[in-house]
């Protein structure tokens, strides 16, 4: 699932993530905790 969080896409497909800024960058890719929220990976990506 794919949302957009201040010009930041964050897609969550299971356990895996990826961000990417507005210029097609990749701010992180890799897995995450189960059940995290889009909020909370922006909060930690981008905080």
């Amino acid at each position: 699932m794919k949302k957009i969080i201040n010009n930041t896409s964050i897609w969550i497909e299971g356990t895996w993530c990826e961000v990417i800024d507005e210029n097609g960058n990749f701010l992180y890719y890799g897995n995450i905790e189960e059940g995290m929220t889009h909020e909370e990976i922006y909060k930690q990506i981008i905080d």
